[in-house]
């Protein structure tokens, strides 16, 4: 397996983990996924730290923008069931079946 070193020193962009401790700074790759980020990288012109740095970026971003939206329809369901904006299950499904033409 091949290792990627993470720099997490002062003056780097993880410099911000400043008194955080960090217990891994080295992340083991499976051979196939050392040649998907290598060719990844050079498709994009980058260096494979690069990539994977902004390939890690764009996922974790969207991550969290997912996270946020659960969280968003969960607390506007939650209030939903408290205001009594709802309606019995066998309606619903009833009504589903219907629009999609769904067997029973």
């Amino acid at each position: 397996m091949s290792k990627i070193v993470f720099d997490l020193g002062p003056g780097t962009s993880y410099d911000g983990f400043k008194g955080i401790e960090l217990a891994v700074d080295m992340i083991p790759l499976k051979p196939e996924r050392k040649a998907q980020l290598e060719e990844y990288a050079k498709r994009r012109g980058q260096d494979p730290a690069t990539a994977l740095d902004d390939a890690l970026a764009t996922y974790l971003e969207w991550e969290r923008q997912d996270f946020a939206e659960a969280v968003e329809g969960i607390l506007q369901a939650s209030e939903d069931v408290k205001a009594g904006r709802t309606r019995p299950a066998g309606e619903f499904l009833a009504d589903l079946r219907r629009k999609h033409d769904l067997p029973r």
